[in-house]
């Protein structure tokens, strides 16, 4: 089918502001598209300021017209995750949902405080995101998408 088709079953998201976690490529990158031709805004939430910024450029390209705002955000680090729940309480408490995209493929032995990167990103950092945001706004969306991404040390074993 074809997307503009499918997209064209949902309703328009104007007005409506969607934070996105890793936005800047993949499934994340992809979805700020769909938000965007469905004339919602999005809150860009990416750990690398320079591809952010490039993918926010594309996304200008393709629709000139767009709302969208960025946010440096790093799941890995405990500092980043809670700089950016107080920036989202106090400059976007407006939201209407937020789609928890971003994740990681750990190279084999990286590890943050004794735990397997993967796991930490993929599940502490989340936890934290979730847990501090959910106690602020538990009437709004959260949208999980991802699973545990596996590190190579055991891709090996497929």
């Amino acid at each position: 089918m074809n997307i503009k088709k499918y997209l064209s079953k949902f309703d328009d998201l104007k007005d409506k502001l969607i934070i996105v976690t890793g936005s800047n490529s993949g499934v994340g990158f992809s979805l700020c598209k769909h938000i965007l031709h469905k004339k919602g805004d999005i809150l860009m939430m990416c750990r690398n300021a320079d591809r952010m910024n490039d993918a926010k450029e594309k996304l200008l390209e393709l629709y000139p017209d767009a709302k969208i705002e960025t946010l440096i955000y790093d799941q890995s680090s405990f500092e980043s995750i809670d700089s950016c729940v107080n920036t989202i309480k106090e400059r976007y408490n407006h939201f209407y949902a937020i789609v928890f995209n971003a994740g990681l493929i750990a190279k084999k032995n990286e590890y943050i405080n004794s735990v397997p990167k993967s796991i930490w990103i993929n599940y502490i950092g989340l936890y934290r995101f979730y847990t501090q945001i959910a106690s602020i706004f538990s009437y709004k969306t959260f949208i999980f998408q991802g699973s545990l991404a596996r590190s190579e040390e055991h891709t090996s074993e497929l």
